[in-house]
């Protein structure tokens, strides 16, 4: 195995592969799993990383002196290694036929690593796919940063601890939970969902609307963080493929696989209040909302996001909220908004709100107040493009 490539095109590539390589220390059960295999071609370069839930796999195409072969050698140490190469200069890979180390050099400098053979490399299966869709890069990535904040974490119901990725027709219905607030986000696609004839799936309903999706799966927390930190910014297109048991996602750069999570997400319809179950229905503006939440957070000295109930008070023409902490200490601010209704009190957990606001760019969300719960709503939503965030109320 032999080959030889530039920094500048390879350590980027590597370094994103990478990513289930180099994780915490221990999280991988054996040493394979912390290798990068290296699968050079007589035109590319295959780089592939795998733990035990997900396989990273990027290609480059910039190589040249190239001897067909594979390896797998330490991603972590090849990553630090290549990176002390000046910029722009070829890194030289060779192997010999029996020799258990990789040569790894660049100018006058030059490394050995340890290999492990690329026949014990673990092989993730082929994915049983059963649909597929197109969207952009960007788009997929907002929308997986606009509900991502409320997953579950570690929570012993596993449906909880991921996000729900509901297909139908042209329309994605995506939503995560954690029992104390729960977020949806439904959009059109440019093409409807290719679905696989004779799949054996189950529908669920997972539509905030009275209707049900062909398929639905749950992909794990940890896999949701990863994508949101390995998509990009760009308009390209990226495929979405789905499996049984795992759903690949495929990009311009890198393709990305993850074990779905073996359970079904709740049935969350019911839970947005129907119209004649509304107490109240108002405009709030959300850089004041933000602010006033700021102000009287101050007071709080205890960080814990459980521990951040406030009371919230609405008047006709003026939205007010009051913070009391463990000391009885209190601090309160308010705002002008366009309401005119009865006067209504609530209590929230402010975090959860702040986290609403921190993660939509709309500067008005619309606040629709029942019971037992306040509904944040974009004021664009429209049929098929919608965002909703609900929030348990605390009781008083």
């Amino acid at each position: 195995m032999k080959f030889t490539v530039k920094k500048d095109v390879f350590v980027k590539p590597l370094q994103l592969v990478s990513t289930p390589a180099t994780g915490p220390a221990g999280a991988n059960p054996a040493p394979v799993y912390s290798n990068v295999l290296l699968d050079v071609r007589q035109d590319h370069l295959r780089m592939v990383c795998v733990d035990e839930r997900t396989e990273m796999e990027v290609t480059v195409g910039q190589i040249s002196g190239v001897e067909p072969g594979a390896t797998t050698v330490n991603a972590k140490m090849l990553l630090d290694s290549c990176k002390t190469a000046d910029k722009g200069e070829v890194i030289a890979f060779e192997q010999k036929d029996g020799d258990p180390q990789v040569r790894v050099s660049s100018g006058n400098a030059s490394v050995t690593l340890v290999s492990i053979d690329a026949d014990h490399f673990p092989n993730v299966k082929n994915i049983k796919q059963i649909a597929s869709f197109s969207i952009s890069e960007s788009v997929f990535r907002q929308v997986i940063n606009s509900i991502s904040f409320s997953m579950g974490d570690k929570d012993m119901r596993t449906f909880l601890n991921g996000m729900m990725l509901g297909m139908s027709g042209d329309q994605l219905i995506l939503a995560t939970t954690d029992a104390h607030r729960l977020s949806c986000r439904t959009l059109k696609l440019d093409e409807p969902v290719s679905m696989v004839q004779n799949a054996s799936v189950e529908s669920g309903d997972s539509n905030p609307g009275d209707g049900k999706t062909d398929l639905q799966v749950i992909i794990p927390r940890q896999s949701v963080l990863e994508l949101s930190r390995l998509l990009s910014d760009s308009k390209e297109k990226i495929q979405v493929i789905v499996g049984l048991n795992n759903i690949k996602i495929v990009t311009p750069e890198f393709s990305y696989v993850t074990r779905l999570v073996d359970a079904k997400f709740p049935v969350f319809a019911q839970l947005f209040p129907r119209d004649s179950d509304l107490l109240c229905e108002v405009l709030v503006p959300c850089d004041l909302l933000r602010s006033a939440i700021q102000k009287v957070a101050v007071i709080n000295s205890d960080n814990k996001v459980t521990n951040a109930r406030a009371s919230c008070y609405l008047t006709p023409g003026k939205f007010e909220i009051m913070f009391e902490n463990n000391r009885r200490e209190t601090a309160r601010d308010s705002f002008q908004i366009a309401y005119q209704g009865d006067n209504r009190q609530f209590s929230i957990n402010y975090n959860f709100v702040q986290q609403i606001l921190g993660s939509c760019s709309q500067s008005y969300m619309n606040l629709r107040l029942a019971e037992k719960s306040a509904v944040f709503e974009s004021p664009d939503n429209k049929p098929g493009s919608e965002l909703r965030y609900l929030v348990m109320l605390i009781k008083n």
